[in-house]
């Protein structure tokens, strides 16, 4: 055994926390949904002569939809404690992942290097703490509502819009404007889901839009089984869809002219940060 150990075993049997070695310290990634959100990371450590020294530190992310880390030396001799939140009044859960590993903390070189020591979503209402408490809330749901606003594609062209790198997100609401051209056709507008190389089958409204026609099409979770309308408003049902990092949400217009124009694209979604970047 070595015998810093034993001198720990011997300073106080129930001790509780992680024994680590001078060049020890924290490695954090983080993981945002905004940029300029600030995550505060409290340190409680104690040393050799059984003084407690708790530290704060402050990171501040430098981009939206990213992944950024940094380290935190220790410089003790024990590890008592972690915790991690946000530190922006106005944050909330889902919008950040945090995951935290001890690096080179362990006496037993049979231990790995690296432990993980948490990881998951904080927020200023809501703290990752290690150890972590017994009575830790359950129940959270860490998805943030967001609306996005699509440019208008070109006359005779879809749109699409791409999950960014680190996000998950749930769609319940697509809206948008078609006004077709002076061309006689029938248009049949729809939903396109795609994981950059398989595309799921479109979902198409079974109503038709003729020339010269501009209608707001409306497609939402759950919503009716068959497609309805009412004066210039279409409406058509959704499944429940997780879509990660990398995907798109298109719609695809059968019969599209070189007139018609897609404009007023909103998405309403739900969504939050992952740890996981588009492949």
């Amino acid at each position: 055994m070595p015998k810093q150990f034993q001198k720990l075993i011997q300073m106080d049997p129930t001790f509780s926390g992680i024994p680590i070695t001078p060049d020890s310290f924290l490695s954090l990634r983080f993981f945002g949904l905004e940029a300029s959100l600030t995550i505060r990371i409290q340190i409680t450590a104690k040393n050799f002569e059984g003084n407690i020294i708790t530290t704060n530190n402050t990171f501040t992310l430098s981009a939206a939809n990213a992944k950024e880390k940094t380290s935190i030396r220790l410089g003790y001799d024990f590890l008592l404690s972690v915790v991690i939140s946000g530190n922006d009044a106005a944050d909330s859960l889902g919008t950040m992942y945090v995951q935290c590993y001890l690096q080179n903390g362990v006496f037993d070189s049979n231990n790995p290097r690296q432990l993980t020591l948490i990881e998951g979503y904080v927020a200023s209402a809501h703290s990752l703490c290690w150890p972590p408490p017994q009575n830790g809330l359950l129940g959270l749901d860490p998805w943030v509502p967001k609306i996005i606003t699509i440019s208008n594609p070109a006359a005779g062209a879809d749109f699409s819009y791409t999950i960014p790198d680190y996000t998950q997100l749930e769609l319940l609401y697509v809206s948008y404007l078609l006004t077709a051209d002076a061309t006689v056709t029938n248009r049949r507008p729809g939903i396109l889901f795609s994981d950059g190389t398989t595309s799921l089958k479109p979902y198409y409204s079974t109503t038709q839009i003729t020339a010269n026609q501009a209608r707001t099409l409306s497609f939402f979770l759950f919503g009716h089984t068959n497609t309805s309308s009412f004066s210039n408003n279409i409406y058509t049902s959704l499944p429940y869809t997780l879509l990660l990092s990398g995907w798109t949400i298109e719609s695809t217009t059968n019969t599209i002219q070189a007139g018609d124009q897609i404009s007023a694209i909103q998405l309403y979604v739900r969504q939050r940060a992952y740890p996981q970047k588009s492949t």
